[in-house]
């Protein structure tokens, strides 16, 4: 049987020889196109290290689509000649073509073609952001033919036995530099090294992978981000698109967000948050916020950065924090964070509060309330200890709400029998299980209002209360499954249970008054900016605009750790990570009608804006 076998092989041995020949041949299209992209890509250095890992990240990494490709064909040239020539042919062609497409969509948008983006394509919204006129039809399909023919030449070509030493070398390269362009991507992330960690987003379908926790098993330290310094400006990320300017007499006003984890806006009310409603009052209340996204990373990293957390990545490779905080670093700034829950996951130490010196990474403490008790105190030492020379800049972010914990002895307004958050214990389907998850919700909000009026009281004593822009807000809300989705918490969907949150603006030079129309988390900073004297407009470093200015903002781009949504009127239109494409109302209800094509241009030019 097992001579039966070979001789089998043997019959077989000219395709199976012939594959790698073939899937070196390909390679060849992969890499062209993939050097098309790296021309279009300015990088930010240029080592000779840098160029050495970009020679194997191409052998590694699209050489590995090559010999995938070899190795269906072999097993195509198992069951016949005839079969791996077809099939060889279909096959290639199709990730050529796939490959071309990508460089299309990567030269106009500055990002590759994802599972997203092809579920969007497919989808009925698809056909509005693209059309297919007769001309684009016959192109396609000649671009499609062109392929064909290269795959069928190829196919001939790698029948040619002298090229077998040369597939066999290929074959034998990839093996080597597979391997290796993985192990050195897992040291470049552990050691944030932006140099090499910045190529990766030139070739399409990038997988890197990593070894955080194994390489600190093995003993070794991870360096402190805030020691790194950041890429030139000019690589692939550019942002701010332009410098920041400030007026010769520009004010010179402290800057405080006093942030809740996971506040919803409709429970600031008289009833649930009487000290807050009442703050509201005070200065200017946009009533109709919406976060930048439906989780902590989104949700802070629009609110700072004023552009969406689609640019997360490329922000952490660069380590170019947050526009508005850095200028305020580079115009002496005393500048500290105080929150409840680490800097470091997800890495806001990299992408937003990068270059505050001795950056204050977490607080102490076995619960939530404790750790935000050890965040207000240090806060308030920063407070009263600070140079009263120097302007501050700060933020204050307690997380006891994200968990719904309340001490022992504070009252319970609201009835439940329910003390804390039990996962594994809720029912999507059970009325009474919502209702006491919404009380128990409300209760803690009633908690956080009589923990922020205490700390306003600190802001008013000791923070320079008159000379104090100050922001309050969230970085996303809290549903109680009010969608019947069974979705409970955050990170979801994008309905208003998730992403609808308050937002106060206090402070000289802000009208006081209650603003009705749509606003985003992309609008702070750019309004802040303008407060404190910035002469530049605010296209040079977001995609939002001034908090001030009622004209439409739609469509407004959110993210979460996996989707991309956009937000228009009151319809969501959001593209998960693996594809699937969802509409629905703000309130979670289905739809099918999905945005038209110039809502969908915006909203992948507000996603690409800062893409080179």
């Amino acid at each position: 049987m097992f001579h039966s076998f070979l001789c089998f092989l043997h019959r077989r041995s000219d395709i199976l020889l012939a594959a790698p020949v073939f899937g070196m041949l390909n390679f060849c299209v992969f890499a062209l196109i993939g050097a098309l992209n790296w021309r279009m890509t300015p990088l930010s250095v240029s080592t000779l290290t840098g160029n050495l890992y970009s020679v194997i990240l191409f052998f590694g990494h699209l050489g590995l689509f090559a010999v995938a490709l070899a190795a269906v064909v072999a097993m195509f040239g198992l069951i016949g000649k005839k079969t791996a020539l077809v099939g060889g042919c279909v096959l290639g062609t199709a990730v050529c073509f796939l490959f071309f497409s990508d460089w299309i969509v990567f030269s106009q948008y500055k990002f590759h073609i994802s599972l997203a983006m092809i579920g969007l394509f497919a989808s009925p919204a698809g056909s509005e952001l693209v059309s297919f006129p007769p001309g684009m039809i016959a192109a396609i399909a000649g671009i499609i033919v062109l392929f064909a023919g290269v795959e069928f030449g190829f196919a001939m070509l790698a029948r040619w036995k002298k090229l077998r030493i040369a597939g066999a070398f290929f074959f034998l390269l990839v093996l080597v530099c597979a391997p290796a362009y993985h192990i050195w991507n897992s040291v470049a992330t552990f050691r944030s090294s932006a140099e090499y960690l910045e190529r990766n987003a030139v070739l399409p379908f990038s997988f890197g992978m990593t070894c955080n926790d194994l390489l600190e098993r093995m003993g070794f330290s991870r360096p402190d981000s805030r020691m790194l310094a950041p890429l030139p400006r000019g690589g692939n990320f550019r942002y701010p698109a332009k410098p920041l300017v400030f007026r010769s007499d520009a004010p010179r006003r402290n800057v405080l967000f006093v942030l809740v984890d996971s506040l919803r806006a409709d429970l600031m009310n008289p009833e649930v948050t009487p000290f807050l409603s009442q703050m509201s009052k005070e200065g200017a209340y946009f009533t109709n916020h919406v976060s930048s996204g439906n989780c902590t990373r989104s949700g802070l990293f629009g609110l700072f950065n004023a552009i969406p957390s689609t640019y997360w990545d490329n922000a952490a490779r660069s380590l170019h924090g947050s526009a508005l905080v850095e200028s305020l670093v580079d115009r002496g700034y005393q500048a500290q964070v105080f929150s409840s829950s680490t800097m470091l996951a997800p890495e806001f130490d990299r992408t937003v509060f990068h270059k505050i010196p001795g950056l204050r990474v977490k607080s102490t403490g076995k619960t939530k309330i404790e750790r935000d008790n050890d965040s207000i105190a240090a806060f308030s030492d920063f407070l009263k200890k600070r140079d009263r020379e120097k302007p501050y800049f700060a933020m204050l972010m307690v997380d006891s709400l994200h968990g719904c914990e309340i001490p022992k002895d504070f009252p319970r307004k609201f009835q439940t029998d329910l003390t804390g958050i039990n996962y594994l214990a809720i029912n999507g389907a059970d009325e009474k299980m919502r209702r006491e998850m919404f009380n128990l919700t409300r209760n803690a909000t009633a908690y956080i209002d009589h923990v922020m009026e205490k700390v306003f009281a600190l802001v008013r004593a000791h923070g320079d209360w008159e000379n104090t822009l100050l922001v309050f807000s969230s970085d996303h809300g809290n549903e109680c499954n009010e969608t019947g989705t069974n979705s409970w918490g955050h990170n979801s969907n994008f309905t208003r249970y998730q992403i609808h949150v308050p937002l106060v603006l206090l402070g000289k030079g802000v009208v006081p008054g209650v603003y009705a129309y749509r606003t985003s988390h992309l609008d702070v900073a750019p309004t802040l900016l303008r407060l404190l004297g910035c002469e530049n407009a605010p296209a040079d470093f977001s995609t939002g605009r001034d908090l001030f200015n009622p004209a439409s903002r739609d469509p407004i781009a959110l993210a979460s750790y996996a989707s991309r949504a956009m937000l228009w009127e009151n319809h969501i239109f959001e593209i998960s990570g693996p594809g699937i494409v969802r509409q629905y109302d703000f309130d979670g209800h289905r739809e099918t009608q999905g945005p038209d094509k110039e809502l969908l241009q915006r909203f992948f030019k507000d996603i690409s804006r800062f893409l080179h």
